[in-house]
């Protein structure tokens, strides 16, 4: 190569001529050309001389002959054409860094001015004009190094005529996350393929209730089969993330399929591969999960929550810990975090994101402590946002969350969980409440420092490996459910999340206050000494005044509230001013507990909020449905209802009076009690959907102990350890956790 020369006032006046022939650059300030000029220097080349390889601290300004670009995408050299006067070739780190240009040569004799990038980057900052052409000129570059990097994946290997006439006859569409590329029934004008991003596939019901069909990725392509049929669209397509996208109208697609086979082969490739695996295959979550870790207000410190949330997701899957680089880095990621936050360059993340990531189940992505380019930016790549907040700070919204949550606001798939860090001597949480009135969240999660068994528990809800417990509705049967618990913590098997109904509710409520089976024993035998089913009244409306019952949750519960319990919990009841189910996540834990086990004619009916709820048993016994709409994981069931077969040997039924005289004096056949008679009466109804649970978890117990009466708590000890031995084994052979990855 021939030696350079610094601009002389000819050079310097040729230099500012060539500037100003590049295209955008005409909306740059005169003084901003003048300066870019007088740091230019002038390089001549010969033929096939090599002008510019890998990484370099220069860009390329063509002044005359023909330069042959290559660009490394996916490890390999890739031909992106030829430029002649007025090219810019590697206009910023951001594009020369791993992607573009990284080798440049000359096709014939040529000469080039070397702009250096430090110049560039000051020119940017200095002038928006200059800004907004480089940066359309970055998208430019970007976009087609991508196309040309997923294009053989899914039309197989093309010659570069086919390659330069798809992308002259191509359009791009960005879509941020949530938007919708096209809907169900819509006319079928274009085929795409992902260049960067992924978009869920959903069918829509006549009522407009979405199915999940499938995802498509990176480097995969949707509309075939619309443009094939020539039909309309057969399902929906919403982004998951940012996402870029090449798009062909349907006559253009048809064109090049014509006169190339290898393009219509593709494409019908494509189709039926698709339709094939939809319909061989029950749809699954996207394969990688992108985690984002954003601290509530700079002051919370999430580094090391999350390498212990990495390190807890590894044992799930291998895992990827992405945090904004060091100011001294000078990799391309260091340059595009000083980028603005809408900066072309961004379309590079997460492509740049795709190669690290390779074979791992899970992202990390750490926000930094302010709303800096990089928080932006991963909390719209974030299939989960998870917000870490100092319970013992202020609870109202943070400028940092106001920020990057508006930013992201069309978040239609990204889960959010508030995750509330307390001090290792906390009992119980407190005014959790007003941190959730404060924002929007899916879920929230407390951690007490220095807990690990609730830092593993946060990363299998993250993971969707979290270990459910349902119990159900039996009356003292009920305490049958601690026997499980004891099992299962003497076996190791972990509660992450816990629902139930009627006594069932009341037990799951001490387990996510963090009793332990002892403790939870000791409550519930202080609560039978209350003799709670001992203030009969008048059987207008019940058999039992209930203020009994009503003192002993107040008693066993005090004022907690559901939101403040350490394990995430709900118990159901009957709403029969609505003639509808309902699901309690909030408020005091007493008052939900008593409107769960309201069993109607035995004990009254508890108002809230002018409405009637009765026992949950009452049309729901065993809430795994409820469940499931909440948890993702293994589901343990416990059914501790009465026996499915009752036989009485006598012709008829006795009077209320006959059988209590024949219970006190203890000859004849048992009767059952009006407790029980009542409950198998509405089991009827219930039994079915008990029977779905029983077949939908992956654990379904049914201890027993049928014998007993469903007021019997004398039996309490015998009960109990009936539902352990029941539950030691199955448990043992139970699977969870990262044994069933």
């Amino acid at each position: 190569m021939t030696s350079s020369t610094p601009p002389d006032p000819a050079r310097f006046a040729e230099a500012l001529e060539t500037l100003r022939d590049v295209p955008g650059f005409a909306a740059a300030m005169p003084r901003t050309l003048e300066a870019l000029a007088s740091v230019s220097a002038r390089v001549d080349a010969k033929a096939d001389e090599v002008l510019l390889e890998r990484a370099s601290d220069v860009a390329l300004v063509v002044g005359g002959g023909t330069l042959r670009v290559f660009d490394r995408v996916g490890g390999r050299l890739v031909p992106r054409g030829e430029v002649t006067r007025g090219a810019l070739v590697g206009m910023s780190r951001a594009v020369v860094h791993g992607l573009a240009a990284v080798r440049v040569e000359a096709v014939r004799d040529a000469w080039v001015l070397r702009v250096p990038h430090a110049a560039l980057e000051a020119a940017e900052e200095a002038d928006g004009g200059l800004a907004a052409a480089l940066a359309e000129l970055s998208r430019t570059v970007l976009r087609r190094a991508l196309l040309r990097d997923v294009l053989p994946g899914v039309l197989g290997a093309l010659d570069a005529e086919t390659l330069d006439e798809i992308e002259a006859r191509a359009t791009w569409v960005t879509l941020r996350r949530g938007a919708t590329l096209f809907r169900q029934g819509d006319v079928a004008d274009g085929w795409y393929v992902v260049a960067s991003g992924r978009l869920q596939v959903v069918a829509e019901g006549a009522q407009g209730e979405e199915r999940v069909l499938g995802e498509v990725g990176r480097g995969e392509s949707a509309g075939e089969a619309a443009i094939l049929g020539g039909a309309t669209r057969t399902a929906t397509l919403h982004a998951l993330r940012d996402s870029e996208l090449m798009s062909l109208r349907a006559a253009d697609l048809e064109a090049l399929a014509e006169r190339n086979p290898r393009v219509a082969l593709g494409i019908a490739r494509n189709a039926v591969r698709r339709g094939l695996r939809r319909s061989h295959e029950s749809p699954t979550p996207t394969a990688r999960t992108h985690i984002t870790v954003v601290p509530q207000r700079p002051q919370v410190d999430v580094t090391r929550f999350t390498a212990a949330l990495v390190a807890q997701l590894s044992a799930y899957g291998p895992t990827l810990h992405l945090k904004a680089p060091a100011v001294d880095d000078r990799s391309t990621l260091a340059f595009m975090s000083s980028l603005p936050k809408d900066h072309p360059a961004w379309i590079r993340f997460s492509s740049w994101v795709e190669e690290r990531a390779s074979g791992a189940r899970f992202v990390v992505l750490e926000a930094d402590p302010i709303a800096s380019s990089w928080s932006h930016r991963v909390v719209r790549e974030a299939d989960e946002v998870v917000l870490v907040a100092d319970a013992s700070g202020e609870c109202r919204t943070s400028q940092q969350e106001g920020i990057l949550f508006d930013d992201a606001r069309n978040t239609r798939h990204a889960r959010r969980t508030l995750v509330l860090r307390h001090a290792a001597s906390t009992a119980l949480p407190r005014d959790t409440a007003a941190w959730l009135d404060a924002r929007h969240v899916d879920r929230h999660l407390h951690l007490r420092d220095g807990d690990d068994e609730a830092m593993a528990r946060i990363a299998r809800t993250l993971a969707g490996e979290a270990v459910s417990l349902v119990l159900g509705a039996g009356g003292a049967r009920g305490i049958a459910h601690v026997g499980v618990l004891r099992a299962m913590r003497e076996v190791g098997v972990p509660v992450d999340a816990v629902g139930g109904t009627s006594i069932g509710a009341l037990v799951g409520a001490l387990v996510a206050m963090g009793l332990t089976p002892a403790e939870m024993l000791d409550r519930l035998r202080l609560l039978a000494r209350r003799r709670p089913f001992g203030d009969y009244a008048l059987p207008v409306t019940s058999v039992l005044r209930g203020r009994r019952v009503e003192r002993a949750a107040h008693e066993l519960f005090g004022d907690v509230r559901i939101e403040d319990l350490w394990i995430p919990y709900f118990c159901n009841s009957c709403d029969i001013s609505m003639f509808q189910d309902v699901v309690h996540t909030r408020g005091p834990v007493a008052s939900a507990v008593l409107a769960s086990t309201a069993l109607p004619g035995v004990l009254p009916p508890q108002v809230r909020d002018g409405r009637l709820h009765v026992d949950g048993g009452t049309t729901d016994m065993l809430p795994g449905e409820a469940m499931r709409a909440r948890s993702r994981g293994p589901m343990i069931a416990v059914d501790v209802s009465t026996e499915r077969r009752l036989a009485f040997p006598e012709p008829r039924y006795p009077v209320s009076w006959a059988a209590l005289w024949r219970r006190l004096r203890r000859r004849g056949p048992e009767t059952p009690s009006l407790p029980e008679l009542f409950m198998r009466a509405v089991s009827f109804g219930v039994a079915r959907r008990t029977e779905a649970v029983a077949a939908d978890a992956e654990l379904f117990l049914r201890p027993p102990v049928e014998r007993f009466g469903t007021v019997e708590l004398t039996a309490m000890n015998e009960i109990e350890a009936l539902g352990y031995a029941h539950a030691l084994d199955p448990l043992r052979a139970f699977r969870w956790g990262p044994r069933a990855t």
